[in-house]
């Protein structure tokens, strides 16, 4: 089972965002970046239409491909979102200082695989099932590389 790297800052909550100040998404016209979907607006529109694609699979490959409980395994994939790191990279790109964030380096990002090995740490910590930590880790298409 993969672990976190060691190096990572315990931070204490009262110092975390709160999930909702959580972005995981931006937009851009030509000239400027805005903050887009929080974290978890994003993780229940993933799973909705996860949802809604299963649900229009012919069930001989819903039983193959799509157990119950794919919808929320989909809309967990960005989990890792949350993290200092990612949300300290966000809010630069976005020209924000957020107190919260003001020491963490987000470098230290890509010990862990950005924000996809931070999912598949978590789901590992969670022991939830075997499969599971590898899809939400690689749905960037490749296997984060975490650094021990």
């Amino acid at each position: 089972m993969l672990k976190p790297p060691s190096n990572i800052i315990k931070r204490s909550e009262s110092q975390a965002l709160s999930i909702t100040q959580c972005l995981a998404k931006t937009y851009r016209d030509n000239q400027h970046h805005y903050a887009g979907r929080n974290v978890v607006n994003h993780c229940h529109i993933v799973g909705e239409v996860a949802r809604a694609l299963i649900g229009r699979m012919p069930n001989w490959l819903k039983q193959d491909l799509f157990p119950d409980g794919s919808e929320l395994v989909a809309a967990c994939h960005d989990l890792g979102k949350v993290s200092p790191t990612f949300q300290k990279k966000i809010h630069d790109a976005l020209n924000q200082s957020i107190p919260e964030l003001a020491d963490v380096n987000a470098s230290l990002e890509k010990n862990w695989g950005g924000h996809a090995g931070v999912s598949l740490l978590t789901a590992n910590a969670m022991a939830v099932g075997k499969f599971i930590p590898d899809i939400v880790g690689q749905h960037h298409g490749y296997l984060p590389k975490i650094k021990g």
